[in-house]
């Protein structure tokens, strides 16, 4: 009995003390639900700056011309996106990786937060889906035959959803405004319809 209430103990301790480190915006006041608000320019601006990145790696290894794309490779891209991620680089990073703010995991490119918590998931804004790397996967082959010369600097390489819950996303039936990043480093408004990854590679 003794240790089942020690552990029930624990359990709640551990439950407070996330609930205080990583608290969600409905259980803070109302003057600091801002802070963890989505703010659509400091997202694009953090995508504008993978897209830096993402450009001087191009320049290193040059794309071919648009109508001779045929992998990923002609496009100027990596193997893997997460070649930008300084981490990576303990010693000397090379030019074209960001700045050690942010990392790279599970297929996605966090942005770490100015009080210097780690929290992920909707509405912070720390994450940024590497949407470019599961082309390949996504496409038939007919389809991926054509795909880079047709797409050409217009393909998505990164997504931003943070601006919606994943119940509004599931909720909706309609195309909704997100951010992507483009090839050649744009970052702009598009329309996403929820989970529908083969439009958003195709025709968005």
């Amino acid at each position: 009995m003794i240790l089942v209430a020690a552990a029930a103990l624990f359990g709640v301790s551990a439950y407070v003390w996330f609930r205080w480190r990583y608290p969600s915006p409905e259980a803070l006041p109302d003057a600091e639900k801002g802070a963890l608000t989505y703010d659509w320019n400091a997202s694009r601006a953090n995508l504008v700056r993978i897209g830096q990145a993402l450009q001087l790696y191009r320049s290193d290894y040059p794309p071919k011309v648009v109508r001779a794309r045929r992998t990923r490779a002609d496009a100027g891209l990596p193997p893997f996106l997460e070649v930008l991620d300084a981490r990576h680089y303990p010693n000397n990073s090379p030019p074209w990786t960001v700045s050690k703010e942010f990392w790279f995991v599970n297929s996605r490119f966090y942005v770490g937060r100015s009080d210097q918590s780690q929290v992920s998931g909707f509405r912070y804004g720390t994450y940024y889906l590497l949407v470019g790397d599961g082309i390949e996967l996504s496409l038939s082959a007919p389809e991926l035959k054509d795909y880079w010369s047709q797409r050409g600097e217009n393909v998505p390489i990164m997504l931003d959803l943070n601006m919606y819950t994943s119940a509004e996303l599931s909720g909706s039936k309609r195309p909704l405004p997100v951010l992507v990043l483009r090839l050649d480093g744009r970052a702009e408004e598009t329309q996403f319809v929820p989970y529908d990854y083969r439009d958003l590679y195709l025709n968005r």
